[in-house]
């Protein structure tokens, strides 16, 4: 089951508060933790619309959580502080 990039993008915008670095190739998404310290980071590609299983599983190891919670954050079951707690471990 996959889905629309601006979904995704939204998640990881508006939802993780993802720093939105356009100034590459490809719009790369940087999140922090709440003292600024660097997590994580992944890029949806120019003319994508849709993002697939096997896409949502790279960006979600990029981000370091399961593509479950991935997919749990896309669809607004976990929040940003759910993420960070999983993505610190």
């Amino acid at each position: 089951m996959g889905y629309n990039a601006r979904e995704v993008r939204k998640a990881l915008v508006l939802k993780l508060e993802a720093e939105e670095d356009r100034s590459r190739k490809h719009p790369r998404y940087k999140l922090f933790d709440n003292t600024g310290v660097f997590v994580a980071a992944t890029h949806i590609s120019h003319g994508v619309s849709d993002i697939n299983d096997d896409l949502l599983t790279l960006m979600a190891r990029q981000l370091r959580i399961r593509t479950s919670e991935f997919r749990a954050i896309i669809i607004c079951e976990l929040g940003r502080q759910d993420y960070l707690r999983l993505a610190s471990i």
